[in-house]
Formats: structure tokens, C-alpha cells, sequence
């Protein structure tokens, strides 16, 4: 049995391209990393300063890749998120056609802790269609307030954080384990809008972004309201 687990599929070679990428501080306040992803691998480089640091001047750095986690998935959108609480950021990762996943670094364990998941493949979001090539682009509020997604370019997805101030890593740290087992979800209930309730010219998603400076999340959409090819 053994012999037949590769009859259907082998990676011969893990994937190499480069097709997101973001600087944020993975693994704690301290330190920054540059973070990408491409197809099924995310890679984490630490920037480090040569061996020999001249006397006059910056330091030259180079690239070292710290960690590589293979994943279940191509990863289509990648954005962090700096949780209330937290003592480091989390990656959001969406994947076809509709998923998401809320990641963040665990150092017990040296890998991945998936915090919240998400699917959005419900057949009456889909509109009728057999086939979505359409990319699920997920972006971050700056505050880290709450999170949205684009699913299947006509309904905006969005992710509440919850505002809690104390850390489940704290908890265990000042003796309070029975508390820090209750700590709660950092993601809230999502729900759904459906943008052509807001305006029906509103559809074909192209790109979202939350602006800053605004006292509540707000979202800055470019949409195609007719399409521009007879596909």
C-alpha cells in the first residue's frame, strides 16, 4: 500500500516563484522579516549584516531564510494583521476559490498556529456559475480593526477582530493558565455584503484597500462596472 501513495501526485521540487510578499514582525516586536509566498510555500528571511561589517558606513545585508511551511493550497492573497494582545503579527492567507485562513507563529512549536478559518463557497454566492477564475484579494485595516475579502468579485467578506488586551501568552506568564485556555477567538463573526444591494453597478471587483485616518473601517473599491472583454 505504501508503494502506491505517489500513483496520483509527487512534488518532485518544491515551488520556487514569488508571487506575494510583506514585511512585518512574524515572529515578535522585536524583529522584522520579509515574508513570501508562492503556490504552496511560505518562506520567512531574516535580513542579517555580512561577515565582515566595514568600519565607515552601514553594514551590507543579505537575505537568510529563516523557516519554509509548506502549505495545503495555492495561497491567491497574503496581508498581516497586528491582533489586539498579540506579541507578534498574523498572516491572513486566502486561497481558491474562497478560503481563508488566519495564521500566526507559534514559538512552542516552532511552526504555524492557525488561528480562525473561513469558507465562502456557498452555491448562492456563486451566481449560477461553474467556473471562478476570480482571485479572493484580502486586505487588512491598518488599526487591525477588521479584515475583508472580495469572493467571487460581486460580495465583500468582512472580518471583525476582537479588542481584547491581554494575550494568551501573557496569561500563562503571570500563572493564570485556566484563563488563558478561555481566551477567545481573535476573529469575530463575519458577514457578507452584497455590493449590488448598495448599488447594482457596483460588480467585477477589481482591487480593495482600507484608507487610513478614518474613525471607522473604510473601503476604497475599483471595480469594472462593464466588462471590457467578451469572456
Amino acid at each position: 500500500m505504501a508503494s502506491n501513495i505517489y500513483s496520483f501526485y509527487k512534488q518532485i521540487h518544491p515551488p520556487t516563484a514569488v508571487e506575494h510578499c510583506l514585511y512585518c514582525n512574524f515572529y515578535n516586536f522585536s524583529e522584522q522579516n520579509l515574508v513570501i509566498a508562492g503556490a504552496t510555500v511560505l518562506r520567512i528571511y531574516r535580513l542579517t549584516p555580512e561577515a565582515e561589517i566595514p568600519a565607515i558606513g552601514e553594514p551590507k545585508l543579505k537575505l537568510e531564510c529563516v523557516q519554509v511551511f509548506p502549505l495545503f493550497g495555492n495561497v491567491m492573497s497574503m496581508q498581516s494583521v497586528r491582533l489586539a494582545g498579540s506579541s507578534r503579527d498574523a498572516l491572513l492567507l486566502s486561497f481558491k476559490e474562497a478560503k481563508l485562513s488566519l495564521v500566526e507563529y507559534d514559538p512552542s512549536t516552532h511552526d504555524l498556529k492557525t488561528l480562525s478559518l473561513h469558507y465562502f463557497e456557498e452555491e448562492d454566492m456563486k451566481a449560477g456559475a461553474n467556473h471562478h477564475p476570480f482571485i479572493p484579494v484580502v486586505r487588512a485595516d491598518p488599526d487591525g480593526r477588521c479584515a475583508a475579502m472580495v469572493v467571487y468579485e460581486r460580495n465583500i467578506v468582512i472580518l471583525p477582530f476582537r479588542k481584547d488586551n491581554i494575550s494568551e501568552e501573557q496569561e500563562i506568564a503571570s500563572g493564570n493558565a485556566h484563563i488563558a485556555s478561555a481566551v477567545k477567538t481573535p476573529v469575530l463573526a463575519s458577514y457578507t455584503i452584497k455590493l449590488s444591494d448598495i448599488d447594482e453597478k457596483v460588480n467585477n471587483i477589481k482591487d480593495l484597500q482600507f484608507l487610513q485616518g478614518y474613525y471607522e473601517p473604510t473601503l476604497l473599491l475599483l471595480y469594472e462596472p462593464l466588462r471590457t472583454w467578451p469572456g
